[in-house]
């Protein structure tokens, strides 16, 4: 049911998104590029109110390199590692499903991260900002952070063919502009 919600809200995002101009589909905040269709502006600023714990993993990774993949593979080992405990049987043991509803740390809504607060089991937080970019509270509370790797040539061809299926960039942008901007971190 919750997976047919998600499809049901991904397609009428990429509907939206398709009907945007080329350039209302992404907005620049502290020097990167952020898509509309996922990030608002709103929850940029707010990141840093996100309060990090002692268990949680965060996932960090250049978009296209294997972020979902990796979480999905995390969730699937969290929720093996948890036994049920009869004589705990007050406490919530999360399914597959309900902890792959954490999302990414800077995309949805900004009171997102007051519903992140009330999970009761550790948290999976995938995420695609720089080192500068991660919220204070994560190096605090000494989070774990895993940093994701991907040769960056297939990246590159991973994103662009991404971009254009999503219609983050013009079906006319070519290749070779494509690469000038990632390499050039555009």
């Amino acid at each position: 049911m919750a997976e047919q919600q998600l499809s049901k809200v991904l397609d009428e995002k990429l509907e939206e998104n398709e009907k945007t101009a080329p350039l209302e589909r992404t907005f620049m905040y502290d020097g990167v590029l952020y898509p509309t269709m996922t990030s608002c502006l709103e929850t940029l600023k707010r990141i840093n109110t996100f309060r990090a714990r002692e268990d949680d993993i965060i996932l960090v990774a250049y978009p296209k390199s294997g972020t979902n993949w990796v979480k999905q593979i995390l969730t699937q080992l969290e929720v093996a590692s948890r036994k049920y405990d009869e004589d705990k049987q007050k406490q919530w043991q999360p399914t597959l499903q309900e902890l792959s509803l954490i999302s990414f740390l800077e995309f949805g809504d900004p009171g997102k991260f007051e519903r992140m607060e009330k999970l009761p089991f550790r948290r999976i937080i995938k995420t695609h900002l720089g080192p500068q970019m991660l919220p204070k509270s994560i190096f605090e509370k000494k989070a774990k952070i895993l940093a994701l790797f991907r040769n960056p040539k297939d990246t590159a061809v991973s994103y662009f063919h991404f971009s254009k299926g999503i219609k983050l960039i013009s079906d006319h942008e070519t290749w070779d502009e494509f690469l000038e901007a990632f390499i050039t971190g555009k």
